[in-house]
């Protein structure tokens, strides 16, 4: 199910009103932080993000999924990647999940800061800590049966909508498949794809709670 073509899909489901700097008053409950913190989040949030919970885009993975608040430090943030892992003349799929170990990213930075606030965003980002499992189709027969699930869905470019749609969850994915690649950045909640990838993480953290005991580290996955 590798990419044997160089065509690449690429699309944004319609506008988020949040990539502006959020104001104070939107923020964690039962929490004040400073205008200062909160730029200081705004100007490495995504950079941590994208070096800490990545998108996976390795050339053995069928389907990748994240989603994040762009609120920053609502609901933690989550990632799953399913992969083809071949040895021996056979095949095998393997989801890695990852998520962030209690906080999500965004409050972790921000307690982080604000507890050294000379410190660099590097050591900001290394002291994150994720929860991370490793899955095979045997284990978990959603890993499987969710790339089935993909196969019927049928959709295109988001149509030009009149929803608003304030401080959104951003559902981001990477699909590769024989016949090309498709990333995808959607905040429809009702959208097919977003569907899909909700209902795959469900079945996959029903699998997680037969395996309490994941793997557990301080720095971002390498």
């Amino acid at each position: 199910m590798r990419s044997k073509s160089p065509c690449v899909l690429a699309f944004v489901g319609f506008f988020l009103l949040s990539v502006a700097p959020l104001n104070a008053s939107h923020r964690l409950q039962n929490e004040t932080w400073t205008e200062a913190e909160w730029q200081w989040l705004n100007e490495n949030f995504h950079l941590v993000l994208d070096r800490s919970l990545p998108l996976e885009k390795g050339s053995s993975v069928i389907a990748s999924y994240r989603t994040y608040e762009t609120l920053q430090v609502g609901a933690a943030e989550y990632s799953f990647a399913i992969f083809e892992r071949r040895g021996n003349g056979r095949s095998m799929l393997t989801a890695h999940i990852r998520v962030p170990d209690g906080h999500p990213i965004g409050q972790q930075l921000l307690l982080f800061h604000r507890k050294h606030p000379l410190s660099s965003i590097q050591e900001a980002e290394n002291a994150l800590t994720f929860k991370d499992w490793d899955l095979s189709e045997k284990q978990c027969l959603s890993v499987s049966t969710s790339l089935q699930n993909l196969g019927q869905i049928r959709f295109g470019l988001p149509m030009r909508s009149d929803k608003v749609y304030l401080d959104p969850s951003v559902h981001e994915f990477h699909l590769n498949s024989s016949i090309g690649n498709v990333d995808a950045a959607l905040v429809d909640f009702e959208n097919s794809l977003v569907q899909w990838g909700i209902d795959t993480r469900r079945a996959i953290q029903a699998c997680i709670a037969d395996f309490p005991a994941p793997m557990s580290e301080s720095a971002p996955r390498k």
